[in-house]
């Protein structure tokens, strides 16, 4: 059976992967992949501590990845526009805390009710500039 790109190209480590991780692969494929392992004179002590590094290095940047999303802020000019259509905020990114993005979370909480704020403010001011200006009757 073919595979694109062939078995016998691909990496060393998608290998082991592919070796490691069998049920996400079809049969034929992980066979080709233990054969080209063998081929390249990988034993199994070899294959399984590569396999360990290689979950370790995803493990550290997973964790890394999170710590970035974790004190990832907004811009000076997102955060301008977020008070300023606190509204349409309202409809999404309620999701935010949920994939990582605590610092986005708290601070877009923060950013819409300094828009309700300040829309109420002028609010205020336009009622009593019209009170004192223009008195009824």
């Amino acid at each position: 059976m073919k595979f694109s790109p062939p078995i016998e190209i691909r990496d060393t480590d998608e290998l082991i992967i592919m070796v490691k991780n069998a049920d996400d692969y079809q049969a034929d494929a992980v066979l080709l992949a233990k054969e080209e392992l063998s081929r390249r004179n990988i034993s199994q002590s070899n294959l399984d501590s590569r396999y360990n590094e290689l979950e370790e290095e995803d493990e550290k940047e997973f964790k890394e990845t999170m710590n970035k999303k974790a004190t990832e802020d907004y811009t000076n000019f997102e955060k301008i526009m977020m008070i300023i259509f606190w509204f349409s905020e309202l409809r999404y990114g309620w999701g935010l805390k949920s994939e990582g993005y605590t610092t986005k979370a708290k601070k877009r909480i923060r950013l819409i009710g300094i828009g309700i704020a300040l829309y109420l403010l002028i609010l205020f001011i336009s009622y009593i500039y019209e009170q004192a200006f223009h008195p009824k009757g």
